[in-house]
């Protein structure tokens, strides 16, 4: 009797010993965990005679009792002695690491209770069995109790993922995953489950993949149990333990498509010299969306490959809201998912690069999340199609070159004009006469003594009308003088214009005769490179017996420069 009440005494003490120093007593109240500890009280009082091993494991015993009998006549004792034997299970793991494995490590292990495991199953070792693939525990016996994590591949660094675990009851996983692959599960971002609780069944749990995961195969390890608070080592009273092998998919890149071509262009936009790309971090960019690229996109003269890519433009970001004015103040208006650092790079000597000092017009600027207002002055005497390279991230110090942790790269074509320009007012509604800055407009800047008619006026961009009269009615003068029809256009037949002009120069001309929105025809072209005197002359056209009737448009440039088209900017 005394010995049975020291075995019970014995037996609480030693589930007391299980339940609070391995885990610090964090059991906490889930379904069916008070039928667990008395169950476990139950077993640990049958082996409370077991002999510990040095690491503390319960190890095989026997338990003896003996009956004795006396007989009278006899005088003799008679003994009869039975016993029974109890074994305790464990889980180990088999990843390779050094120091969380092995039992003399004090390696990650769980006591095996009854249905209470991951997958379909759990079997016993005495040993962690570390592994190169951590699959030690698979071939040990068939098969495989590694089968509540069916794991593939992660999704790419600084993206969500998800992983799906089978229990066979309710409790506690702990995950992690060795994501810089230095052989060690570092709490805090290696962490990817802490006390999570799951019941019976499968569950899909999300974790973040950092986005300084290293590309290729690392490993995971999984504890599911009843009791909480678990780390990478130790013993745990039930549950399961499973190491697996997980491959971390290369990132996903944000390239820019400013053009280089080695000619005229030497901005540096594919990766073999250095183009500028940010690792695709979900919920860092500008603008509302981000998309991908192999690669970055520099055949595009207008710096618009990522935007007419098959997946969309992603080039949504920055909005010039005033004019490029050389020697002006100009506004833009740059949106964010997040607070960062902008970079902004302006080629305004337009000599295909930008390596010049005063080309880094914003460095390591903070901006907040949502919407900011940055204002930037604009160097005097630039007029012309150039390229501006916007890069934002919560990492500063970038340049235009090299990799970034997160954020995204946006390249633009943009059109600086000088302050003394004249445009013209050529409509666009529906026709490609390219009257505004945005559509590289026909543009002249405005010289003493050389102009049409009897005076030219600035603009700051074209004035695009029906009647091509914006120049005359909108700015408050019309200097539309230079040019005269003197006779109707008809099909087939002759007419004549005659040109005014301040001084001698060349004259290029142009008339829409089939209507179609352009000045593209070669035949539409009136005048090429025709020298005129400085004062009146006379132009004669033959219009085409094809012409479309009805109203149309006209182009006349006059310039010292030859050449020129019905688009892009005369000096």
């Amino acid at each position: 009797m005394i010995r049975a009440a020291l075995s019970f005494v014995f037996g609480l003490c030693y589930n007391a010993y299980l339940y609070t120093t391995p885990w610090d007593g964090h059991m906490k109240n889930i379904p069916g965990s008070e039928h667990r500890s008395v169950l476990l009280s139950l077993l640990l009082f049958l082996i409370s005679g077991l002999p510990m091993t040095q690491a503390g494991e319960p190890t095989t015993s026997s338990t003896t009792t003996s009956s004795t009998s006396t007989s009278t006549s006899s005088s003799t004792t008679t003994s009869t002695t039975s016993s029974s034997s109890t074994t305790v299970q464990l889980d180990f793991g088999d990843v390779i690491f050094p120091g969380v494995t092995l039992l003399s490590d004090d390696g990650a292990r769980h006591v095996i209770v009854s249905n209470f495991f991951m997958g379909l199953s759990v079997d016993a070792e005495t040993n962690g069995l570390p592994s190169v693939n951590a699959n030690g525990d698979d071939l040990d016996a068939l098969p495989s109790d590694e089968d509540g994590w069916p794991v593939g591949n992660f999704h790419h660094p600084g993206n969500p993922s998800e992983l799906s675990v089978t229990v066979s009851t309710s409790g506690y996983i702990q995950g992690w995953v060795d994501f810089n692959q230095d052989q060690v599960w570092s709490e805090g971002v290696e962490r990817i489950y802490s006390d999570h609780l799951v019941f019976a069944g499968t569950t899909n749990l999300p974790f973040l993949v950092p986005a300084f995961a290293v590309p290729g195969t690392t490993f995971a390890r999984f504890r599911f149990s009843s009791v909480t608070n678990l780390g990478v080592t130790g013993l745990a009273p039930d549950g399961e333990l499973e190491d697996h092998a997980v491959a971390v998919e290369e990132p996903l890149w944000d390239y820019g498509d400013a053009p280089e071509d080695f000619l005229n262009y030497f901005y540096p936009t594919i990766l073999v010299n250095g183009g500028a790309r940010h690792v695709i971090v979900e919920g860092v960019r500008l603008g509302a969306s981000i998309d991908a690229e192999i690669d970055g996109q520099a055949v595009s003269l207008l710096a618009d490959g990522d935007d007419n890519d098959f997946d969309g433009d992603d080039e949504d970001g920055i909005f010039f809201l005033t004019s490029l004015i050389s020697g002006s103040n100009a506004q833009l208006s740059v949106t964010a998912s997040v607070a960062g650092y902008l970079q902004m790079w302006v080629d305004y000597n337009m000599d295909g690069n930008w390596l010049h000092l005063n080309e880094w017009v914003l460095q390591d600027h903070l901006i907040p999340a949502g919407e900011t207002f940055v204002d930037f002055l604009i160097p005097d005497d630039i007029d012309g199609l150039t390229f501006a390279r916007f890069r934002f991230s919560t990492q500063s110090g970038l340049n235009i070159t090299g990799d970034a942790v997160d954020g995204e790269v946006e390249d633009y074509a943009v059109i600086i004009v000088h302050t003394n320009t004249d445009f013209g007012d050529a409509p666009e509604l529906d026709t490609f006469y390219q009257t505004r800055l945005a559509n590289d407009a026909a543009r002249h800047r405005i010289r003493a003594g050389m102009h049409l008619g009897s005076l030219v006026d600035a603009d700051s961009d074209g004035l695009p009308t029906l009647l091509a009269n914006g120049d005359d009615v909108l700015d408050g003068l019309d200097d539309e003088d230079g040019v005269t029809f003197l006779a109707r256009l008809a099909p087939g037949l002759l007419s004549s214009v005659e040109i005014t002009t301040s001084t001698a120069g060349t004259l290029n001309a142009w008339i829409d005769f089939d209507g179609d929105g352009t000045w593209f025809q070669s035949a539409e072209q009136i005048a090429f490179n025709l020298s005129v005197t400085g004062s009146v002359d006379v132009l004669n056209i033959a219009v085409p017996g094809n012409a479309m009737p009805g109203p149309t448009h006209a182009r006349f440039r006059f310039s010292t420069q030859q050449h020129l088209n019905p688009f892009g900017l005369a000096i």
